[in-house]
């Protein structure tokens, strides 16, 4: 990308791309998590330190109408569906949007319009929103143009969630494997974009610690875990994830698992 003297010769979309194709991640199908659905939508239900930071932090104050981004089970959707006129919700997983529909027929709620869309495709059924909300679906190749797209939809706020740190597995497990990786791009290049486009933005991060983020309490059940989360977890790894938990156990200490840093981007649109 060349020898840098000042942050402004940066190129950060570029690098974004860069380093997402360095990374090696791959991005999961709509059908995978079609099959991940109904059990997403049961653990993203409910509370949790995650979901009650996000309902604390988003301002509806002087709002009619959200669009959520990859809504998901509608978690957000349901929330805040009662405060406001009309939610648009999308998601790329028809099975996901099922859950939505089901649930917001059980609570009555008449103002959430769902469809199914790609966050890097074409969402322009959605009108305009007062808030933008786009929580745990950053995933993406083209972080810049996503960001651009969603900013174009927002007349007074964006709230981005993003990663922080290289992995969705924990640290320590990654040693324990022994796994070296490259790591994904995390919240950071988020922030660095909006401000390459003129946004001055403004992080908060999750607390740690969810109980929803536990691991599991069995050796199959956690390996199983990991092989889900990871995608290509080798035999000699399995193992190692296997010794690791023996180990733990031993010591008396809970296995580590998951990374659950989170952080909020989110700005105010000028009126």
């Amino acid at each position: 990308m060349g020898d840098y003297k000042r942050i402004e010769e940066i190129d950060f979309g570029a690098l974004y791309r860069s380093h997402k194709a360095l990374s090696g991640d791959r991005i999961k199908s709509a059908k995978e998590w079609d099959k991940r659905a109904e059990k997403m939508g049961e653990k993203m239900a409910g509370g949790g330190l995650y979901n009650d930071f996000i309902k604390s932090k988003v301002d509806l104050s002087g709002a009619q109408t959200m669009l959520e981004i990859g809504c998901g089970a509608g978690t957000f959707s349901l929330a805040f569906a009662p405060y406001l006129e009309t939610i648009y919700a999308f998601d790329f997983s028809g099975e996901m949007l099922k859950i939505l529909k089901r649930l917001q027929k059980e609570k009555g709620l008449t103002n959430i319009v769902s469809f199914q869309a790609d966050i890097e495709g074409d969402w322009a059924i959605a009108p305009k929103c007062d808030i933008v909300l786009a929580s745990r679906c950053m995933e993406v190749t083209d972080m810049k143009s996503v960001l651009t797209q969603i900013d174009n939809y927002a007349k007074r706020a964006v709230y981005i969630t993003a990663k922080v740190g290289k992995s969705f597995l924990h640290n320590e497990l990654l040693e324990a494997l022994e796994r070296k990786v490259v790591g994904r791009p995390d919240y950071i290049y988020i922030l660095n974009i909006l401000f390459e486009m003129g946004i001055y933005a403004k992080v908060d991060f999750a607390p740690i610690g969810d109980p929803q983020n536990d691991p599991p309490t069995t050796k199959a059940a956690f390996i199983e875990a990991i092989a889900g989360m990871s995608d290509n977890l080798s035999k000699e790894e399995e193992k190692r994830a296997a010794d690791y938990f023996d180990r733990c156990l031993s010591e008396g200490k809970t296995p580590r698992f998951r990374n659950d840093s989170w952080a909020l981007i989110s700005y105010e649109k000028p009126l």
